[in-house]
Formats: structure tokens, C-alpha cells, sequence
């Protein structure tokens, strides 16, 4: 971010929100220097994330989750290694097409926001296997979806109106899911997928029996 597009921003920005983003160009800048892998700005006023946060290569989890955000930069993309990043519950958009460079990426969480569309570059994430993307503004799935061969638990949008199931591969199994119940403390917990996805619907079910007695 130039000096110019900082003031300008600042100038809509109230002091706490000024402050948050302050303290997040120094967290940025520590995490930089200590080479941290992960990195939590949940529930912050957070309403512009800093470009330095593309410094962050050695990034593998990323909570952004819980803040004011209307957009993410283009920065995000050289977060070459990122596994897990949230940024539910903000009031983002969009999502920047730079999405699809983050190969590594296995789970993520864009619900609670006000997007209508998803990147195709979506598909391009062959790892994920964790995908959350209600209470959003969608109506349809991308068809890169359908792409995401590794994709095990999603969290869809709520049932469409008109009755578009998209016809994509997975994007058909999205609405036969049906909307479910959005977890309340996986944001931030770190544990990996399993604990994020409690409660999330399975895309594909085992076919040889061997899970019904485990309980």
C-alpha cells in the first residue's frame, strides 16, 4: 500500500480501526523476522489487511476471521505455503483470482460473508479438502469445483431459490447436501480439518462399511 492510498484509507478509518491496522503491520513485520507459521488477527476491527502480509512465505495457517474486511489483496497469493486460512466473518465480496496460487492450501473458510461469486481460479487448490461457504450471497457453484478431486467435507451455500444446481460434477452434491449448521469455535482452533469440519457434510461416503461401528 502507497503513502497516498494509506491516508486515504485512514481517513475512513475510526481510531480503533486505525490502531488494528497498525498493530497488524508490526505483527506482520515480528512474524516476518521470527519466520512464524502461523499467524491470528481474528477478532480484531481489521477493515484492510497490510500488503506486507505477502512477506509471509513461511505462512502455513492464517486466521483472519471475525473482522471487517470488504476485500483481501492480490498479496494473498504469494502465501505459497498456506494450509488453513479463514476468513469468515467479514463482509467481504470478493476473492481475489490470486487465490489459486496457494497450491498447499487443504482448508478454508469463506463463510458469513457477503460474497456472490467464487474465483475459477478456485479450482485450481488440488489439496483442499475442507471448504465452508455458507450463509454467503451465492446462488450457483463454479464449475472449478468440480475440479477439486480432493475435496472431502463442504459446508454449502444455502438451498437455491431457482432451483440451479450448476449441473458441475460436485456442484450437484453441494445442493443435495443441504445447508448445515455453522460451527462455532473451528475459526481459530488450529487442530487441523478434523475438528473443523465436526459437523460438516462428507462429499463422499465410505463404500466398504468399515466405518458404521466406530460410533
Amino acid at each position: 500500500m502507497t503513502i497516498s492510498q494509506f491516508r486515504h484509507s485512514a481517513e475512513a478509518l475510526t481510531v480503533e480501526q486505525l490502531k488494528a491496522y497498525l498493530e497488524a503491520e508490526k505483527a506482520i513485520e515480528k512474524a516476518r523476522l521470527n519466520c512464524s507459521t502461523i499467524l491470528d488477527f481474528s477478532k480484531n476491527q481489521l477493515t484492510v489487511v497490510p500488503e506486507a502480509l505477502g512477506q509471509l512465505t513461511q505462512l502455513q495457517e492464517l486466521d483472519l476471521s471475525k473482522n471487517q474486511l470488504k476485500a483481501m489483496p492480490e498479496a494473498l497469493g504469494q502465501l505459497k505455503r498456506l494450509r488453513k486460512l479463514s476468513l469468515s466473518n467479514n463482509q467481504l465480496k470478493t476473492i481475489p483470482e490470486s487465490l489459486g496460487q496457494l497450491k498447499q492450501l487443504q482448508v478454508l473458510f469463506l463463510s458469513e460473508n457477503q460474497l456472490t461469486s467464487i474465483p475459477e481460479a478456485l479450482g485450481q487448490l488440488k489439496q483442499l479438502q475442507v471448504l465452508f461457504l455458507s450463509e454467503n450471497q451465492l446462488k450457483a457453484m463454479p464449475e472449478a469445483l468440480g475440479q477439486l478431486k480432493n475435496l472431502q467435507w463442504l459446508a454449502p451455500l444455502q438451498q437455491p431459490t431457482d432451483g440451479d444446481a450448476g449441473g458441475a460434477g460436485s456442484a450437484q452434491a453441494v445442493v443435495e447436501a443441504g445447508p448445515l449448521q455453522q460451527p462455532t469455535d473451528v475459526d481459530s482452533g488450529g487442530a487441523g480439518p478434523a475438528q473443523a469440519v465436526a459437523e460438516a457434510v462428507p462429499l463422499r461416503k465410505s463404500t466398504d462399511g468399515g466405518s458404521g461401528g466406530a460410533g
